[in-house]
This record gives structure tokens, sequence and C-alpha cells, in this order.
């Protein structure tokens, strides 16, 4: 009988001893994929090649846009977009009650934000 407790002591800390095991490799595992994005070369050459896939991903975007054929549909649905944020701003300011106009900067802080990449994308786009 004593020997059937200490083989059930020393089963119970074998898994005991596996478990932790397993975690702590699962942990480095988590840890490694996380520190694989911050991983640098600290080469100057790195960033001169990220910046050219940049360029010739954004040449690329522009190409399959054909803005020269497209511009003024392009125009028109940012003027349209804008006309619509507007509209809704004002909407929601004349329809909502006193109960909910407290929660109105909430909602209106995002139609802003949209409000002022469209003025960004007009600007780029006749800055094209």
């Amino acid at each position: 009988m004593y020997m059937d407790n200490k083989l059930f002591q020393y089963l119970g800390c074998s898994v005991m001893i596996l478990v932790a095991l397993y975690i702590i490799i699962s942990l480095f595992k988590y840890q490694v994929v996380m520190l694989e994005g911050f991983h640098t070369s600290g080469e100057a050459s790195d960033s001169t090649v990220l910046a050219e896939e940049i360029k010739k991903k954004t040449t690329l975007m522009l190409d399959s846009l054909l803005i020269d054929k497209y511009r003024t549909n392009y125009e028109d649905v940012l003027i349209n977009y804008h006309e619509y944020l507007n509209a809704m701003t004002l909407h929601l300011v004349t329809t909502n009650s006193m109960e909910t106009l407290d929660k109105l900067p909430n909602k209106l802080g995002p139609i802003r934000l949209a409000r002022e990449a469209i003025n960004d994308t007009m600007k780029y786009l006749d800055s094209i």
C-alpha cells in the first residue's frame, strides 16, 4: 500500500513536470512569433528595398484605376460621398432627442474623420 502511494506521487509529479514543460515551450514559441515581426537587420538597404516595393505596389494600384479615363467618375464619387456625410451629420444632429445628444459626439467623430479622408483623397486625385 505504501508503494502504491509513492508510485502515484511520482506519477503525479511527472505529469506536473511534463505539463509545466509544455507550457514553457509554448510560451517560447509564442514569443519567437511575436519578436519575429520586430526583427531588423540594421541595414539601410532594407529600407531602400521596402521603399521600392511600396512604390511598385502604388504604381500598380494607380494603373489599375485608369485615372485618366475615369477621373471625373472618381471625382463625382468623392463629391457625392462628401455630400452624403454632410447630410448624415445634419440628420443625426436634427433628429436626436435631448437624451441622445450626449452620445452624438461619438457618432460625429468618425464622420468627421471620413470627411477629412475624402478631402485628402480629392487633393491627392487633383495632384496626379
